[in-house]
């Protein structure tokens, strides 16, 4: 099994490990008949990985159904920490990134204002929106069928570490987003129905207050807000495709149109949406690096020799005096005028 294999088993047990630990320290609940899902097409994907790495000899098709299998359970594993970590509550800084926008001149509020007065932007908007999750799953299908198995394996490296980095962001600078923010603004109405308004959001707030939350594996909901991890994924996957121009096209303009959307289906500040471009970037950078960096050190483990038994014992010979009498022997290289005693004589 690859290093890079054994890297993504470990975070993912990892994160399970934190989840497990923390629920002795909160109020989240697991519903564990929403896991079914998860528990019958973790097995099924295994095989398929299982049988085309080692009976079919097929790469890209193992490829597919690891790299798929991995995306399922760290996306349940990841959901549940990114809960977990908004019962530390502390400050929001809603104000702060409001102000932010403010000096980069952006008003939330006339943003927002163009979707609610137009039905058919709020629905292509709400269309593009859902579209950064599936694009994931998307990419890792189509990836290996495409001849680029290595840029697949990056993709879901880089979504790890995309993800655990918005997590700890949001735990320690946690915000509640702008649609929260502004609700109470004069004249403002929700007359766009946003994917993620202020019935979606709930959980994050009674998550703060410590009361009882359930966790859904199948409808987890992403309630982090800064940095947007929307956004993240939107780069990540644009980037995955970043030298195949018949397909970087398409889905740079899908997910640029999915990027616009954020601050209106998702609730988000733009500030949100720049942070979270940074760390798509970011994560990408560092997978591409953390995989050259094990693709060096198996180059290197290959080029190791490893000597056989003839081999370390060919510079040893024995001195006999006589009929089933040894006398002593030596071992090592032989010297370039010596006869068996090696380099070691003087």
């Amino acid at each position: 099994m690859k290093i890079e294999t054994r890297l993504k088993i470990a975070i993912i047990l990892f994160i399970v490990f934190l989840d497990a630990i923390w629920f002795a320290f909160d109020n989240i609940q697991f519903a564990w008949n929403k896991a079914i899902v998860l528990m019958f097409s973790s097995p099924v994907l295994l095989v398929i990985w299982a049988y085309y790495a080692i009976v079919r000899g097929e790469a890209g098709l193992a490829a597919m159904a690891r790299e798929t299998l991995f995306l399922l359970l760290f996306s349940g594993a990841s959901a549940l920490l990114s809960y977990h970590v908004i019962t530390l509550n502390l400050p929001l800084v809603d104000d702060e990134l409001v102000a932010i926008d403010r000096a980069l001149g952006f008003d939330w509020l006339t943003y927002v204002g163009v979707a609610n007065d137009s039905a058919l932007i709020g629905d292509l908007s709400s269309l593009f929106y859902i579209a950064a999750l599936p694009s994931v799953a998307l990419a890792i299908a189509v990836l290996p069928l495409a001849g680029k198995t290595d840029r697949a394996e990056e993709l879901l490296l880089a979504v790890m570490i995309g993800a655990l980095a918005a997590i700890a962001v949001s735990g320690v600078l946690p915000a509640s987003g702008a649609l929260a923010h502004f609700r109470d603004a004069p004249g403002f109405s929700m007359e766009n129905r946003p994917l993620v308004d202020l019935k979606y959001m709930q959980p994050f707030f009674d998550l703060r207050d410590g009361n009882p939350v359930l966790f859904a594996l199948s409808q987890p909901k992403g309630l982090i807000a800064f940095p947007s991890y929307h956004v993240a994924l939107g780069v990540i996957v644009t980037l995955a495709f970043r030298d195949m121009p018949r397909l970087l096209v398409p889905v740079a303009l899908v997910n640029g149109a999915m990027i616009l959307t954020t601050p209106i289906d998702g609730g988000h500040h733009m500030v949100d949406g720049i942070a979270g471009a940074v760390l798509g970037v970011a994560a990408v950078r560092a997978a591409a690096a953390i995989r050259a960096a094990i693709a060096r050190h198996e180059q290197a483990v290959g080029r190791r020799p490893v000597k056989s038994l003839s081999q370390m014992t060919s510079g040893c010979s024995s001195r006999v005096s006589g009929p089933g009498k040894s006398t002593g022997h030596s071992c090592g290289p032989r010297s370039a005028t010596g006869t068996g005693r090696g380099a070691a004589a003087g």
